[in-house]
């Protein structure tokens, strides 16, 4: 296989413009079908299908700025891509710009396929800069990074970086899938609900900052509808800000290094001390396996309610992590050193 494109970057948006505002919805030349968006989403997403060759990262959605209505990034089950890393948002070059994603979704079926390593992968988020509001990654088979060894990648709801944020991540582990672990939130990334992002809003506007931006001034989309599509209740009947589903064949496996089991572990949260949870996390253990432990919080990362003050309280934090059914060593509400 050639390594002349190792180091490309692919985006299924433009480099300083989003995809898929603003489309029509009357039937035309232009929508040939007469399907609205909501009935043919599709028809306002950007769409990658990575099948083949070497490359470093792909994006759902835009490089430096731009609102993205709807991203899919696909492996399909007979591809052999290899890459670093895939994000179903965008890049982002700082947060007074939006280059965001209403709506990611990442579905890897590929057992040929190579991605990640052990600290890297898979993310339903953003890297380096903004948001992406609903992230869903869907994996139905191994995640390699070495197929000859049987190593494994990272598989993470949200995105990469301190300065990214999500508001909402479902991780579902499905039948065939293998990781070596699985986070409901970022890599360093933040998740923040909506009343962490209105109450962040509020407190840069007091202090006359510029560094958050927020969505509504450059999309027309109906946010509220496409939230009631999209956010749904967990096997608890609750809705949670990340969601890490590990389903009957699903597997949080890591792998043996050296004679040892390496990874292993899911998470509610994120790595790291800034993949912080302002919100509410749920792991559901639905048949699958988990080679060592769940976490309802994150490994460094904590669930707290970030912009809290003691007289001013608009949600409770929380962990929640439900056993269905499956395989699992040990089970923790809280965090690897991510409090609640």
């Amino acid at each position: 296989m050639t390594n002349n494109y190792q180091n490309m970057e692919v985006f299924g948006a433009g480099a300083w413009s989003g995809l898929g505002m603003g489309v029509k919805k009357d039937k035309d030349d232009e929508n040939p079908d007469g399907l609205s968006v909501e009935e043919n989403p599709d028809r306002a997403s950007a769409i990658i299908d990575l099948v083949h060759g070497r490359i470093n990262a792909a994006y759902g959605a835009s490089y430096e700025e731009g609102i993205t209505r709807r991203t899919v990034v696909n492996v399909p089950s007979r591809s052999t891509i290899q890459m670093n890393r895939i994000f179903g948002g965008a890049y982002g070059i700082k947060n007074s710009v939006p280059c965001d994603v209403i709506e990611a979704h990442v579905n890897f079926s590929s057992n040929q396929a190579l991605v990640g390593n052990y600290r890297d992968g898979i993310y339903g988020g953003n890297n380096n800069y903004r948001r992406t509001l609903y992230s869903f990654v869907n994996i139905n088979a191994p995640v390699f990074y070495d197929k000859y060894q049987e190593y494994y990648g990272k598989v993470f709801g949200a995105g990469y970086g301190q300065d990214t944020w999500s508001e909402y991540t479902v991780v579902n582990l499905n039948d065939g899938a293998k990781v070596y672990e699985a986070y409901g939130g970022g890599n360093a990334g933040m998740v923040l609900n909506k009343a962490s992002v209105a109450k962040w809003k509020a407190q840069e506007q007091e202090q006359e900052k510029t560094l958050y931006t927020a969505i509504d001034n450059y999309t027309e989309a109906d946010l509220q509808k496409i939230e009631s599509k999209l956010v749904k209740p967990n096997r608890l009947g609750s809705i949670t800000n990340t969601n890490v589903n590990i389903n009957q064949g699903g597997s949080v496996s890591g792998y043996y290094y050296k004679g040892d089991l390496s990874g292993g572990y899911c998470y509610g949260g994120g790595f790291g001390s800034t993949a912080n949870v302002s919100g509410t996390t749920y792991i559901g253990l639905h048949g699958g396996t988990v080679a060592k432990d769940l976490y309802g919080s994150g490994y460094g990362g904590s669930v707290l309610n970030k912009y809290e003050s003691k007289t001013d309280s608009t949600f409770t934090a929380s962990t929640n992590v439900y056993i269905e059914g499956g395989t699992v060593r040990n089970v923790y509400g809280g965090g690897y050193q991510g409090h609640v």
